[in-house]
């Protein structure tokens, strides 16, 4: 990651995660077209992206909200 940082710069970081999430999503939204029943979707941990001055994540980083509060969403069909 801190080669990204160098090479695109934090802007550049953020646009790039922006950009992964549109094409995540869209597969996401396939796959949920062929699945039954209750789709849960969520993530192992966040990601820091500026927060607070702070970026990335890891065990050298405080105890962030970013971090611990992973996004969970549930489609019901």
């Amino acid at each position: 990651m801190e080669m990204a940082w160098r090479l695109v710069g934090k802007e550049g970081v953020r646009k790039a995660y922006v950009e992964n999430l549109k094409i995540v999503l869209g597969h996401v939204k396939g796959l949920i077209e062929h699945l039954h029943g209750k789709i849960v979707i969520t993530a192992d941990h966040g990601e820091l992206l500026g927060e607070d001055g702070l970026y990335e994540h890891g065990i050298h980083l405080p105890r962030h909200p970013k971090l611990v509060e992973i996004p969970w969403f549930i489609v019901e069909k």
